[in-house]
């Protein structure tokens, strides 16, 4: 991605400010982020200048609503997802000199549904992607080049025959392509969000946009069974999707499931699963709730941990099934809230220590010693931290 010349605040519903350039800088990650109190989000830039390391750039495109964003990033535009309660998308395009945010469109996934819940967006090429519906039965293709709101939405894919049976919701999350197939994750949460069965991931065929049966033993079309529940997050390394699952770690009322989460591995090729990392049991539970998950360069894998809410720990396996151990960030507790890797370095995105200690910002761990080398300070807590390639 080539050099940008960074203006001053652009705010999504607003006009543009005279601007201050922030000449050149080399964008390595883009970053969610949500106000301390919820009520605003943002998305900042994080790269190098000439002059300075680890410059962040806030408030490029901050809006009062809504708080609770994800993003996608296709090389030269990024793509804010709107969730619960606002169901939209809104294309910002970064591959420009004269001005570094500039907003193309906000189209609407929301359809026929009461909630549509975007979770991730993927794209194929300028004119192809599909967007994640967690408050839907339907996944959406998309034309990220469509000029106008009724061209947006080119298909749906109906993937209720691999919803949980309590719910007939399958609860969509992550995707990855790979080779022309799109893995979808699917939690397979109940209506009032219990863990109740296990995760599946459902593959398509991008040239058909048909379901593909991954286990031709069974009748019907199967998607991948993963031996854990709640998974809503993963990524890929050398051809191994790497998921992460929680548990049923928000299920107050009966923690039966709480500890049937973990890391576990889906081959692209074959659709094996195996669990990689066992998150232990009532009894035994050496890492807490597995939140989240990334692979190093190095092949080791980093994950992150909950015992409670803001009490989160990061851990590494060497080599992928190695030894595991923890990784240190500081004094304190930490709620640990996205995890990321390029190159020789994983970021870790903490929210503010309670006790003022420490401010929000991204932690950066040297992914050959497997230690922490500096700390990037933001304003707003980081929610997801996109990697620029």
């Amino acid at each position: 991605m080539k050099k940008i010349v960074i203006l001053s605040a652009f705010v999504l519903a607003g006009c543009f400010p005279e601007p201050e350039p922030i000449v050149g800088l080399d964008a390595k990650l883009i970053v969610a982020s949500a106000s301390p109190d919820y009520a605003t989000s943002d998305i900042a830039l994080i790269g190098n200048t000439e002059e300075k390391i680890d410059v962040v750039v806030e408030n490029l495109v901050s809006t009062t609503n809504p708080s609770d964003i994800r993003i996608g990033f296709d090389g030269a535009s990024i793509y804010r997802l709107g969730r619960y309660g606002f169901d939209n998308v809104t294309k910002i395009n970064l591959n420009t000199e004269q001005v570094a945010m500039n907003v193309d469109w906000q189209y609407s996934v929301l359809g026929e549904d009461f909630s549509a819940n975007p979770y991730d967006i993927v794209l194929l090429n300028s004119q192809r992607g599909y967007v994640s519906r967690a408050g839907s039965v339907a996944l959406w293709q998309i034309n990220p080049s469509a000029t106008q709101e009724s061209a947006f939405k080119e298909a749906e894919i109906d993937l209720s025959s691999l919803a949980n049976a309590a719910s007939g919701n399958p609860f969509m999350a992550d995707m990855e392509v790979v080779d022309g197939k799109l893995f979808v994750l699917l939690t397979g949460l109940d209506d009032n969000w219990g863990a109740n069965s296990n995760s599946r991931i459902a593959v398509i065929n991008t040239a058909t946009n048909e379901l593909i049966d991954t286990n031709a033993t069974q009748a019907g079309i199967q998607g991948i069974d993963l031996p854990v529940r709640n998974a809503s997050n993963f990524t890929l390394h050398q051809g191994l999707l790497y998921v992460s699952a929680v548990g049923d770690a928000y299920n107050y009322s009966d923690t039966t499931h709480k500890y049937t989460g973990g890391v576990v591995t889906v081959d692209t090729d074959t659709y094996a699963s195996t669990l990689l990392i066992d998150d232990g049991d009532a009894a035994s539970a050496p890492y807490g709730n597995v939140t989240q998950v990334t692979v190093s360069a190095m092949n080791d894998v980093y994950f992150s941990g909950s015992a409670s809410y803001g009490n989160d720990q990061l851990f590494v396996r060497t080599n992928l099934t190695g030894d595991i151990a923890e990784v240190k960030l500081g004094e304190g507790t930490y709620n640990i809230s996205s995890l990321a890797s390029r190159g020789a370095e994983v970021y870790v995105g903490v929210f503010a220590q309670a006790d003022g200690s420490e401010p929000a910002g991204i932690h950066v761990i040297n992914a050959i010693t497997q230690t922490p080398i500096r700390f990037i300070p933001m304003s707003f807590q980081p929610t997801q931290i996109v990697v620029v390639p």
